[in-house]
Formats: C-alpha cells, sequence, structure tokens
C-alpha cells in the first residue's frame, strides 16, 4: 500500500483566472478564487459561542472563498481574512474567523 497522496486533476485554465492587479489567492495550498467583499452579519444560531453575535445586523469587510463547491466568509475587518488567502496560501496555520452573511452589500 502506497502513502502517496492521490493529486487533484488539474483546474481548467479559465478556473485560474483573475483580474490583472489581484494577487494570487489560495484555499489550503491550492488555488482558488477569492473577492473582498461588504457583507450584513448575520447571527449562526447552531453556535453558541458565535464570535460575531454581537455584530448581527451590522456591516463588515469579508474575503468570499469558493472552494470544493462551497461558497464562505472570512472576516477581514483588520485585513486578516485577505492575508490568509494571499501570504498564507490557505493554510490551516493562518488563523481566521468565520462569518455567517445575511447577503453581501452592493458597492460602486
Amino acid at each position: 500500500m502506497s502513502n502517496r497522496r492521490k493529486l487533484r486533476p488539474a483546474l481548467p485554465r479559465t478556473f485560474l483566472r483573475r483580474p490583472p492587479d489581484q494577487p494570487a489567492t489560495y484555499w489550503n495550498g491550492e488555488p482558488t478564487p477569492a473577492v473582498r467583499v461588504r457583507v450584513i452579519v448575520a447571527d449562526a444560531p447552531q453556535f453558541p459561542q458565535y464570535w460575531a453575535r454581537p455584530l448581527v445586523g451590522t456591516e463588515r469587510a469579508a474575503v468570499r472563498v469558493t472552494y470544493g463547491g462551497e461558497t464562505f466568509y472570512l472576516d477581514d475587518e483588520t485585513g486578516t481574512g485577505w492575508r490568509k488567502v494571499t501570504e498564507g496560501h490557505g493554510s490551516p496555520r493562518w488563523g481566521h474567523a468565520d462569518l455567517a452573511v445575511e447577503h453581501e452589500v452592493l458597492t460602486r
């Protein structure tokens, strides 16, 4: 039995395209689409100790990450979410705070 990890097939080149002014973004070391957004924070009743409960209903900076067919949001009010997906390559070693989101705020 081999201990080699099975590699995922390469992503299509169109998947990896990003605007030229945006740095490459990653999750778990894999190239992943991530975008800075503004969101309205929602409650997460499934988590009794939800860290952002006092912020429910407020607008906040976030990073929208799409990975493995799922979309989730990282808090980016202090820039930590963006640093995680760029400098940290989405590594578990770089901490982050998840946000439950009511909806994204449209910006002009």
